[in-house]
């Protein structure tokens, strides 16, 4: 027969109160960390558009005027910064939904679809922002590599008739 046994109570040991406030904080604060990360990601989302923007101005000749095509595939990674910066903003926002404080599953149903929110939108942002940069990598080595107009003036041939 089995059973379950009750010892004597002992008083908690303070690496067991450490450990119960670290899993405090961590319960508590895993929601802020989330939102904390989506508004760093939406400046730096923001900043880097003007950066590349500045990268591209400093790497095309000055009357570089590009076919349509290229100007834009050459506006594509700024749309996409621009593009993971709405999707890291839409992490920022607050979450709606009603639960009752009488009723902690509802609490830890509503903490968890919150946190579950935030991490879809923190890897589609990321992943928008990393194709971005990489697209922008590109972007700048090939227009490193335009040319730029040939503006030297050409001789000009007369031929004199008697």
């Amino acid at each position: 027969m089995s059973g379950i046994q009750v010892g004597p109570a002992q008083p908690v040991s303070p690496q067991d109160q450490g450990l119960y406030e670290a899993g405090k904080q961590l319960l508590v604060e895993s929601i802020s960390v989330g939102r904390e990360f989506c508004k760093f990601m939406v400046g730096v989302s923001t900043g880097a558009i003007p950066l590349y923007l500045a990268l591209l101005t400093l790497a095309l000749p000055k009357d570089y005027r590009p076919a349509w095509g290229k100007g834009i595939l050459a506006i594509v990674p700024a749309a996409l910064f621009l593009l993971a910066a709405v999707t890291f903003a839409l992490g920022v926002f607050p979450r709606t939904g009603q639960f009752s404080l009488d009723y902690p599953e509802q609490i830890d149903a509503a903490r968890s679809k919150a946190i579950d929110w935030r991490r879809s939108v923190s890897i589609v942002g990321f992943l928008l922002f990393g194709v971005a940069a990489l697209m922008s990598i590109v972007a700048t080595i090939a227009a490193l590599r335009v040319k730029a107009p040939d503006v030297t003036p050409k001789p000009t041939v007369v031929r004199i008739v008697k």
